[in-house]
């Protein structure tokens, strides 16, 4: 019955379809992002952690940091070479940190595995696939996080030597990617409905340090922070209304460290009015109490306010 069902289930195996299995970090979830939009544009039908079972080829972007990331890793990687041999998929690759910091080691202890490739070989991993690298891609992917978010990776590597850490071995020196390519993947992201950057690296400190040869995070702030749609105004204003919420002593302090940005909303002056008139309580140190707690436990004029915004 098992050789049968065998059978049939290879027959039914899309042989220009990838399924991308992600595991550790944002960073990684980052790199499975961009591998999928050159998949795509190479005419790859291509999924991100499958639930079906017609994918000819899988490709697990693994991590390697600590033992139990590890240990995921290689039972991820097992789990896909016992499908194979069993004629659930034709092609098992391994790309990410585990693979680019033990790779003789995993090529010796699991030959099953068709390639091993590191954080570095895109290229070389498409090549393998019959695949071009298409530069004019840069930047953009096919996001696998909710709409509404999505990560902004904005340098890779670390130049710092720690004894702890094997984030240089996996990850290389420190490389950031510069401000106008990063502000340009923004505009794309906003443009598709992205309301919240998460910018990652393994050392965002350092950005800039290469290539404009200071520490360069505070301009590439600036730069990001003018990317807006007007969904993306209407969340920074709410953070901002909840900010003067919560600390109504700094209000002074915090509309002038924000007035580069709020002289472009409109609607400030009428939210800061609102503010007083429905949700100051007496004694303000109630006025984070009243944010932190349950939503069926506020009192009623914060969400009559924020409707009436």
């Amino acid at each position: 019955m098992l050789r049968t069902f065998v059978t049939m289930k290879t027959k039914t195996l899309k042989k220009n379809k990838v399924n991308v299995v992600t595991l550790g970090c944002s960073k990684n979830i980052f790199d499975s992002e961009v591998l999928m939009g050159q998949l795509k544009a190479n005419n790859y039908l291509v999924e991100h952690e499958s639930k079906s079972d017609d994918s000819s080829i899988v490709i697990i972007n693994t991590c390697g940091f600590i033992d139990n990331a590890k240990q995921e890793s290689i039972d991820t990687i097992l789990q896909f070479v016992d499908a194979k041999e069993n004629g659930l998929v034709d092609k098992v690759y391994v790309t990410g940190c585990l693979s680019e910091r033990y790779r003789p080691e995993l090529e010796k202890e699991i030959p099953e595995v068709d390639a091993w490739f590191g954080t570095r070989d895109l290229p070389r991993l498409l090549k393998t696939l019959k695949a071009d690298y298409k530069h004019e891609l840069v930047g953009e992917r096919i996001l696998t996080t909710p709409q509404h978010f999505a990560y902004l990776k904005i340098s890779e590597g670390c130049d710092r030597p720690c004894s702890f850490c094997a984030i240089p071995l996996m990850r290389g020196k420190h490389i950031s990617t510069p401000i106008d390519e990063l502000v340009s993947q923004a505009k794309t992201l906003a443009k598709n409905g992205t309301k919240e950057l998460i910018l990652i690296a393994q050392d965002s400190t350092y950005y800039g340090l290469d290539i404009y040869g200071k520490r360069n995070l505070d301009e590439l702030l600036k730069k990001l922070s003018d990317v807006a749609t007007s969904d993306m105004e209407e969340v920074f204003l709410l953070r901002l209304i909840e900010e003067l919420i919560r600390f109504p002593r700094r209000r002074a302090q915090i509309l002038q460290e924000r007035g580069r940005r709020i002289g472009t909303l409109s609607k400030l002056s009428g939210a800061v009015r609102m503010i007083d008139q429905y949700i100051v309580p007496e004694d303000t140190s109630e006025w984070a109490d009243l944010l932190n707690m349950d939503c069926k436990k506020r009192t009623p004029e914060i969400p009559r306010f924020f409707e009436e915004f």
